[in-house]
């Protein structure tokens, strides 16, 4: 098993002075940058230290029985987009380029100090490396997740612009890099995020409302065919066409069984594809 200590999606949020909003299933953050003005983003080192303190009790009570994993800090652009309002920032990559270039260094800045310390403080309980609880990964050394769900509504100019540095400069950190790819209109990146070389692993996700993973296998067998590892979260009636579409090389398909007559013909199943590839 596998547990996490987490504050919200882009935790450096809190960090930068922005205060959580709780509510069932989620969590979000207040905004702090009424204006494009980077000036009023200031590192708060006691929300930080909070939520590291957080961290070590979680391990010191996990003891043996279980990986603590990293947080959900994953992307500065989806921070930023929470701390100026979604179609504030919009307007801003249009009118105030300066400010969201600025803005950003200071956010990938905080992201840096602090996902670099706690990876290191939890290679501890994880043998030696870091673990994904939500997608059962786990790496030697360290790993980190990177993503930008706010890049399905930008063009490739823009991702270019503004994604692409951070995504450069982010994962060349870490030894190990997994990027969660949420939802076909980020399909428009997927040159230039299959062109960073130190992201290994691309997460492509089912995102309800769209179609089913095998409508873009053409897409999914580019991913591998530029050397990137493939996790997906397929439906079970995707589950032998995947298996028969895609190479096993870096294939990683994440399958919830109801019960073990379930597991079993999901197992002979992935058997006989298995042998269709030998």
């Amino acid at each position: 098993p596998i547990v996490k200590s987490e504050i919200g999606n882009s935790g450096q949020c809190y960090y930068l002075g922005c205060e959580p909003i709780y509510e069932a299933d989620s969590v979000w953050w207040t905004e702090i940058l009424d204006e494009p003005d980077a000036s009023l983003l200031q590192y708060h080192d006691a929300a930080y230290q909070r939520h590291k303190q957080l961290t070590l009790d979680i391990m010191q009570k996990a003891g043996d029985s279980c990986l603590v994993s990293m947080n959900w800090n994953c992307s500065s652009v989806d921070a930023l987009a929470s701390m100026r309002g979604t179609q504030n920032l919009l307007a801003d990559m249009i009118e105030e380029p300066d400010f969201v270039h600025e803005a950003l260094d200071k956010t990938i800045a905080v992201w840096k100090k602090t996902q670099l310390e706690l990876c290191e403080l939890l290679r501890e309980k994880n043998f030696g490396g870091s673990s994904l609880d939500w997608l059962n990964l786990w790496a030697p050394k360290r790993h980190i997740q990177l993503q930008c769900d706010y890049s399905v509504m930008i063009s490739p100019a823009m991702f270019e612009e503004f994604v692409l540095p951070e995504l450069e400069e982010c994962s060349a950190l870490f030894d190990y890099c997994t990027y969660h790819l949420y939802g076909i209109e980020q399909l428009r990146h997927l040159d230039m995020i299959l062109s960073v070389k130190d992201i290994d692993v691309i997460q492509w996700t089912c995102v309800s409302g769209q179609p089913k993973p095998s409508a873009n296998i053409e897409a999914l067998q580019k991913i591998q065919k530029a050397g990137k590892e493939l996790v997906i979260i397929p439906p079970h009636d995707e589950i032998e066409f995947l298996l028969n579409n895609l190479s096993p090389r870096g294939l990683h398909l994440l399958i919830h069984a109801k019960n073990r007559e379930q597991a079993e013909a999901i197992e002979k199943m992935a058997r006989e594809c298995a042998k269709n590839h030998h």
